[in-house]
């Protein structure tokens, strides 16, 4: 387990696939009373040297357009982020500034950043932040795709399974490398989550080293993130929607009314073209493990 000293401030960060529980992870971590979590802040892309017109790797912004979102998103006042910004020599200086700022402000301290994206900035993260830890959500790839399904975006499966091998590939390899390491790298399944969200939210709270709060194991709705993204973006996601509602465990096995076999048979030919079948394989028969698992107790 992660055993930090007391008092750390060292920060957490969260990656994974979209649509696999990365921000309710997020959100009751920050229910915790050590922790700020704000939203993401897809900070690795930044090409802080580029200057204001730089670019945001595969976001359609500037750094200045970026630099402005976050801005309204964290509800950071003007005088108080130019002084970040300019007080930044780099992407990763500046995300520790505003986060450490926010965290601040909130009364906390530690802060912890979401952006499905870090899976594929492990070394970057582990090089600027030694002490801090990453955890990985995994969920059923087939309810994943059922989700990307039903927002139109990677919904079929030439365009969700190349999606998926590339985040999956990405964090298998990452543990491979870390697995000697289970102090900075932790995985958590969804469909545990879910289901027996005390039970994980302890192993959680345990790895990142700090003390249980019951209000890390409940997770009755953010309303106040749900509010920001409709006010400064003018709309909202499927994944911001839910954020606003009490946690539910109807989303696990979505896949059965919403895919195809045609279409699950077509994804496992594409991963297997990846090397990645036996791991997609594996994922699936741990959901089905721990969906028995769950049951049977339920049933005891």
């Amino acid at each position: 387990m992660h055993m930090q000293a007391p008092g750390t401030t060292a920060p957490l960060f969260i990656g994974g696939l979209c649509r696999s529980g990365t921000s309710l992870l997020r959100c009751m971590i920050g229910q915790h009373s050590a922790f700020f979590s704000g939203l993401e802040t897809h900070w690795f892309g930044m090409d802080w040297q580029a200057g204001p017109q730089g670019g945001v790797a595969e976001r359609n912004e500037t750094l200045e357009e970026r630099l402005d979102l976050l801005q309204q998103l964290f509800e950071v006042q003007p005088d108080d982020m130019a002084r970040i910004i300019k007080e930044s020599r780099s992407a990763t200086h500046f995300l520790n500034r505003f986060m450490s700022y926010c965290t601040s402000r909130a009364g906390k301290r530690r802060w912890v950043e979401k952006t499905p994206g870090n899976v594929f900035h492990l070394v970057t993260i582990h090089a600027a932040w030694e002490h801090a830890g990453f955890i990985h959500v995994v969920r059923d790839p087939r309810d994943v795709f059922a989700s990307f399904k039903g927002s139109k975006t990677y919904h079929t499966p030439e365009l969700f399974a190349p999606h998926w091998c590339r985040f999956l590939g990405a964090s298998h390899k990452a543990r491979e490398h870390y697995k000697s390491d289970d102090k900075w790298f932790m995985d958590v399944r969804y469909e545990q989550l879910v289901f027996q969200p005390v039970s994980v939210m302890k192993g959680v709270i345990d790895f990142v080293g700090e003390g249980w709060e019951e209000a890390a194991g409940r997770f009755d709705g953010n309303a106040h993130d749900v509010e920001v993204v409709r006010k400064v973006l003018g709309w909202e996601g499927p994944t911001t929607s839910r954020l606003g509602t009490p946690l539910l465990t109807d989303r696990v096995g979505i896949w059965k009314k919403q895919t195809t076999p045609k279409e699950i048979n077509r994804i496992r030919e594409m991963v297997a073209d990846q090397g990645l079948l036996s791991y997609f394989d594996a994922m699936i028969e741990q959901t089905e493990a721990d969906l028995l698992a769950i049951g049977q107790r339920a049933d005891a």
